[in-house]
């Protein structure tokens, strides 16, 4: 709708947009619908981005901690770089690509993962000891692609434990479900690399 300032029309009028740059008057046409078909890669990109954006919303409070303000782009950005597939015109996600954290400044390796039938996920690993304080925290996350639901527990284990777990709810139990670990030091926001614990069912 527009409106008369000073004499002058401001705001959309008839397809047409009425504005001031700083004062002066000018005139341009709305952007119009494009007529044309959409490329696979476009179509791609735009399933794409809304796969991942789902992917990473539930994790806000936790993507807070060392993201901050940043959290939902930066989540976007590592995952629609790093965790995508292309088929044609579809989207669809490595679940194995899946990234938490920028690459972190010491280096973990996994040395088993475990998911026993009583729901402990148990997991085992070292670690270089170079540029770690020692406080930071192993961070364990399971996701189920059936209901797009993640469960995740800082646990009270530290990255000199060399051990840790959780607990997965029961209703995850039987499903096909995607580990993963990173540590984090909640004062400082200093995070590891995001570690793919395997695929679980």
């Amino acid at each position: 709708m527009a409106k008369i300032e000073d004499g002058l029309l401001s705001g959309k009028l008839d397809g047409k947009v009425y504005c001031r740059h700083p004062k002066t008057p000018y005139v341009r046409n709305m952007p119009a619908k494009s007529t044309k078909e959409p490329t696979d890669d476009q179509v791609f990109r735009r399933k794409g981005f809304k796969l991942v954006s789902a992917l990473i919303k539930p994790l806000v409070d936790l993507l807070k901690l060392h993201f901050k303000g940043t959290w939902h782009n930066m989540g976007l950005k590592l995952n629609l770089s790093t965790a995508l597939i292309q088929e044609g015109a579809e989207a669809r996600i490595d679940y194995s690509k899946i990234r938490l954290t920028k690459r972190g400044a010491f280096k973990i390796v996994v040395l088993e993962a475990v998911l026993l039938k009583t729901g402990e996920l148990l997991v085992d690993w070292d670690f270089s000891r170079q540029f770690t304080r020692g406080d930071e925290e192993a961070v364990i996350l399971v996701y189920c692609p059936s209901v797009n639901e993640w469960c995740y527990s800082i646990t009270d284990c530290y990255i000199g434990d060399c051990l840790g777990g959780m607990i997965v709810p029961d209703e995850f139990l039987g499903k096909e479900l995607h580990g993963y670990m990173y540590f984090l030091n909640q004062r400082s926001g200093a995070v590891s690399e995001t570690l793919y614990l395997g695929v679980f069912s």
